[in-house]
């Protein structure tokens, strides 16, 4: 397997200090993932196969003020978090994973900027980005309540709330540099 490069990326604070409502979300950028050849082991028993392998920019409007999300290059990712149980209802691909992706780097990116704890506020508003980009992606009304009930949780708000071990993100080869020489 190869050792991929851990990197911290320079994260612009995704979070408003404040708000209230999230809407018009849109999809700026393509979303682009590579998937290893192996599992990167990233702690706590988690492996995941999959990598944002360049920049996903998402925008929407905060309180009616335009606001951008930008996950960066190198977020290892399990696609959508779906709990093996649940996988016969909700994939861990579908309409519904670009939000996934934006929800899932608003999960880590308050680990990325120093001095940044994980707070109530910024749980919701993860949460509210992963709604509102669901209702964008196009993810039908009964599947898009039942996925933001499930992120909803105190089971995952103990997961926003625990620091994730690293690597977080890994630098990406170029495309002219074979996936198994990317060791360090």
């Amino acid at each position: 397997m190869p050792d991929f490069e851990q990197y911290s990326p320079a994260v612009r604070n995704p979070y408003p200090e404040t708000w209230r409502t999230v809407s018009d979300f849109e999809f700026r950028s393509h979303l682009y993932i590579a998937r290893a050849k192996e599992a990167i082991p990233n702690g706590g028993g988690r492996e995941t196969q999959y990598i944002v392998s360049a920049e996903y920019t998402c925008a929407c409007r905060v309180d009616g003020e335009p606001w951008e999300i930008t996950v960066p290059s190198g977020m290892l990712t399990d696609l959508a978090s779906v709990p093996r149980a649940a996988r016969w209802l909700v994939g861990r691909v579908g309409p519904h994973l670009e939000a996934a992706i934006v929800h899932d780097y608003l999960f880590v990116a308050w680990q990325e900027i120093e001095g940044k704890a994980a707070r109530e506020e910024d749980f919701r508003f993860a949460n509210a980005v992963m709604l509102a980009g669901m209702r964008a992606g196009g993810v039908n009304g009964i599947l898009r309540n039942l996925i933001f009930l499930a992120v909803s949780t105190w089971i995952a708000r103990r997961t926003y709330d625990d620091e994730n071990p690293q690597p977080r993100f890994v630098r990406v080869p170029s495309p002219e540099e074979p996936w198994a020489s990317a060791a360090i």
